[in-house]
C-alpha cells in the first residue's frame, strides 16, 4: 500500500479538510457522558443487540444509570437499572436527539404515566400497570384524536374518535371488543349515524343521515353482515337504491334510481350473482339495455338502444362469451353491419356491412333511412 500523499497546494489542503470534516460527521461519536454509579458499581461499555451502551454494573448485574446509543452515535435512551431491571424514568430520543418518549418503569415493566412526543409536542398520553395499558388514553394524530380507557391492556369503556374537521364517533368497548350503542356526529354536532355492536360485530337496525338532516340509509345487520331489505337516499330525499341481502350478499330484486326519481337499473340477484332479466335506463327514461344473465354471466339475447330509443346493438351470448348472430344499427334504427360468433370466435370474414338492397322494405308513409 502506498503511504498517503501530503497536500501540496492550497486546493489540496481544502479538499483534505473537507474530507476530514465529512469523515468526522459520518463516524459514530464516542460517548462522553459520565455516569454516576452507585456504591459498588462500575461504569462499563456494554452491547444490546446492535446498540452500544454505557451503564453501571454491580457484580455482573446492571445496577444504576445507563445510556444507550444509536448506530450514528447519538443518544437513543437514558434510564436506570435496579438489580438488572429497569426502574424509574426512561427517556428515549429520536434520530435528531429530540425527546421521543418519557415513561415510568418499575421492576422491568412500565408502571404509571407515559408520554410520546413528536416534534416537541405530546402526541400520546397513557397510563400503564404491570406492563399493560391501564387507565386513561389520549392520542393526537395528524387528522384525528382518540380519548378512551384501557383495562389491563384492552380497551374498556367509552371511546371517542374526533376528526380535526369536527366529525366525531363514539363507541363502547368491553374487554377490547365493541359492545352496545354506536353514534356518529357531523361537524355541527348533528347525529349522522346510529347502530349497535355485539362482540365487535354490527348487529340490529342501523341508520344514517346526511349532514342536512335527510335520511342517507337504513338496514339491518346480523353477525356483522347485511341482511334483509336495505335502502339508500340521495341528499335531496329521493330514493337512491333498494337492495335485499342474505348473509352479506345481494339476493333478490334490486334497483337504482337517479336523484330525479328515474330508475337507472333493475334486476335480480341470487347469492350475490346477477340472475335473470336486467334492464338499464337513460336519465331521460328511455331504455338503455336489456340483457339476460346466468350466474353473473351474460347468457342469451342482449339489446342496446340509443338515447333516442332506436336499437343500437343486438347480440347473443353463451355463458359470458359471444355466441350467435350480432348486428349493429345506426341512430335511426337501420341495420349497418352484422356478424356471427361461435364460442367467442368471430366466424367468416368478420363484421360485414349490410347493403341497402338487403335491408328490410320500408312501410308506406315511413321516410327512408338516412345513409
Amino acid at each position: 500500500l502506498r503511504p498517503p500523499v501530503a497536500p501540496r497546494s492550497p486546493r489540496h489542503v481544502a479538499l483534505w479538510l473537507a474530507a476530514g470534516a465529512l469523515l468526522a460527521t459520518t463516524l459514530p461519536a464516542a460517548p462522553a457522558l459520565a455516569l454516576r454509579c452507585p456504591k459498588g458499581a462500575k461504569s462499563k461499555r456494554l452491547r444490546e443487540g446492535k446498540h452500544r451502551l454505557r451503564g453501571c454494573v454491580k457484580r455482573g448485574v446492571r445496577h444504576g444509570p445507563y445510556v444507550r446509543y444509536a448506530r450514528n452515535g447519538r443518544k437513543a435512551e437514558t434510564g436506570t437499572y435496579v438489580n438488572g431491571k429497569r426502574s424509574g424514568v426512561v427517556t428515549r430520543y429520536d434520530r435528531r436527539g429530540r425527546v421521543r418518549e418519557i415513561a415510568h418503569w418499575l421492576a422491568g415493566q412500565r408502571e404509571g404515566e407515559r408520554r410520546v412526543f413528536r416534534r416537541g409536542k405530546v402526541r400520546v398520553r397513557d397510563h400503564w400497570q404491570a406492563g399493560e395499558r391501564h387507565g386513561l388514553f389520549e392520542g393526537t394524530y395528524r387528522i384525528s384524536t382518540d380519548v378512551g380507557h384501557y383495562a389491563l391492556g384492552r380497551k374498556h369503556g367509552s371511546w371517542t374518535t374526533a376528526l380535526l374537521t369536527g366529525e366525531k364517533k363514539v363507541w363502547t368497548y368491553v374487554d377490547g371488543q365493541r359492545q352496545g350503542r354506536f353514534e356518529a356526529f357531523g361537524r355541527k354536532g348533528q347525529r349522522v349515524e346510529t347502530g349497535h355492536y355485539s362482540d365487535d360485530q354490527r348487529v340490529g337496525a342501523w341508520a344514517g343521515w346526511w349532514p342536512g338532516g335527510g335520511r342517507r340509509y337504513e338496514g339491518t345487520w346480523v353477525h356483522g353482515k347485511r341482511h334483509g331489505a336495505w335502502r339508500w337516499w340521495h341528499p335531496n330525499g329521493a330514493l337512491a337504491a333498494e337492495m335485499h341481502f342474505v348473509n352479506g350478499v345481494r339476493d333478490g330484486a334490486g334497483r337504482r334510481l337517479s336523484a330525479a326519481g328515474q330508475v337507472l337499473l333493475e334486476g335480480t340477484w341470487r347469492a350475490g350473482l346477477r340472475q335473470g332479466r336486467f334492464r338499464t335506463y337513460y336519465l331521460n327514461g328511455k331504455v338503455a339495455s336489456e340483457s339476460t344473465w346466468e350466474r353473473n354471466r351474460l347468457h342469451g339475447r342482449q339489446d342496446r338502444f340509443w338515447p333516442g330509443g332506436a336499437r343500437q346493438l343486438t347480440a347473443h351470448w353463451k355463458r359470458g362469451v359471444p355466441d350467435g348472430p350480432w348486428a349493429r344499427f345506426s341512430t335511426d334504427g337501420v341495420r349497418r353491419a352484422q356478424a356471427r360468433f361461435r364460442d367467442g370466435n368471430l366466424l367468416g370474414e368478420g363484421w360485414q356491412p349490410v347493403s341497402p338492397s338487403l335491408r328490410p322494405p320500408q312501410k308506406r308513409g315511413t321516410p327512408a333511412p338516412r345513409r
